[in-house]
């Protein structure tokens, strides 16, 4: 599978938003969130762009993402087999990105992954985690 990047890495706010751009590569968000059915593909922008478009509003993006997802489980799951050509997509960015050094949220591309290969549980648990990490920050504020 070959992916062909549409971020020229330059901040176009209309065609390519600086807060759904890739890490150190051209790929954006959407280079996933297209092979997605519409509620997961907003669960992954929500995390991809998370503290990004608004450091002030990570944890409103995180609930957001956590609410798609789990409107995605009401409505429309049909197991992780429903997942192949997203996976295949993620997988191939992910060995171009292999960042695990995201200093916002370490875990931002393990939760994607558990999305795009169909474990939401793991994903509810990664969003969850990083919620009351944020809550627990913000309270001690």
């Amino acid at each position: 599978m070959t992916i062909t990047p549409t971020n020229p890495l330059a901040n176009d706010p209309i065609n390519h938003p600086k807060h759904y751009q890739g890490y150190a590569t051209r790929v954006e968000c959407i280079d996933v969130t297209r092979h997605l059915p519409f509620a997961l593909g907003n669960a992954v922008k929500y995390i991809w762009r998370a503290g990004k478009k608004d450091p002030d509003a990570m944890l409103q993006d995180l609930e957001k993402a956590l609410w798609y997802l789990r409107d995605y489980e009401r409505s429309t799951y049909k197991g992780p087999e429903a997942f192949t050509t997203a996976l295949a997509v993620f997988v191939t960015i992910h060995q171009v990105l292999i960042v695990n050094d995201d200093p916002m949220w370490p875990n931002r591309m393990t939760t994607i992954e558990a999305i795009v290969s169909g474990s939401l549980w793991v994903a509810h648990d990664e969003i969850n985690g990083k919620i009351n990490e944020l809550k627990a920050t913000k309270g001690a504020n």
